[in-house]
């Protein structure tokens, strides 16, 4: 809430040119969010997939190629469509140099397994190549808009998944003929696409009036406090976070539930 307060505050208050200056440290952190989830999901993949739990070289090497990623991006602005100039594009060829050798490192890694899975392996490389059209398009949609579409079908998908689950506890608020794992996953559906819709309009909004602006921030506030919500709420680190997925989608730690993500 303070998140949305905040940005509602900002977006109304501030010049428009601090505001898109100040998007570049929020684009940062999607991406950063992007690729933790990216990280999370290769290690879900692991567990299901009964392979041995990803090491910290693994996991540094899908760390280390979305922060060249995102480098990258805060070079060239004018991918994420952000209409500053942020005088670093001396930092790009860097990037991608890192970027290539970060990749190159993970599936290194990845071969050297001693046993490897299909499922698992597509999980790891993908989130290793993740960034890759930021360096291979110049076209904002090319580069940027892929990832975002990916993104968010990860996180469709896992949300499916925990919606039709069976072992879904029953919703007080819902009739017993609301029950089923279908009904809840229709449920789930309409809401997502009412409120995408709903922040869809908002994010188109930053070059209006005030009240226009004040939308605009706090789509952005409820977008990061989607990052902060998520970055503790699938830690498998953690017990609840564990033991909520172990008990609805048990197949996905596939015995593992004591690793952590």
């Amino acid at each position: 809430m303070a998140l949305i307060a905040a940005g509602a505050v900002a977006g109304a208050g501030l010049p428009p040119e601090t505001v898109r200056w100040a998007s570049l440290g929020f684009y940062g952190w999607q991406f950063w969010h992007f690729q933790k989830q990216n990280l999370g999901l290769a290690a879900l993949a692991a567990a299901a997939t009964g392979t041995a739990r990803l090491s910290r070289r693994e996991r540094a090497a899908i760390v280390a190629a979305g922060v060249f990623g995102i480098v990258a991006l805060v070079a060239h602005p004018e991918l994420l469509q952000v209409a500053v100039d942020s005088r670093l594009r001396w930092l790009f060829p860097a990037a991608a140099l890192g970027y290539a050798l970060a990749v190159t490192f993970g599936i290194v890694l990845w071969a050297r397994r001693v046993r490897r899975c299909t499922w698992s392996a597509l999980a790891y490389v993908g989130s290793v190549l993740f960034f890759a059209p930021v360096f291979l398009f110049r076209s904002p949609y090319a580069a940027v808009a892929g990832l975002t579409i990916a993104h968010g079908l990860q996180y469709v998908l896992i949300m499916s998944l925990i919606a039709g689950s069976t072992a879904a506890p029953q919703v007080r608020w819902l009739d017993s003929a609301a029950q089923s794992s279908g009904l809840r996953l229709l449920l789930f559906t309409n809401l997502a696409v009412v409120l995408g819709a709903i922040l869809t309009s908002a994010s188109h909004l930053h070059d209006g009036s005030a009240p226009g602006r004040a939308l605009y921030g706090a789509f952005l506030g409820a977008v990061m406090a989607h990052f902060v919500i998520d970055a503790g709420l699938w830690r498998l680190r953690d017990e609840f976070p564990r033991r909520f997925l172990s008990s609805r989608l048990p197949y996905l730690l596939g015995g593992a539930g004591r690793a952590s993500a």
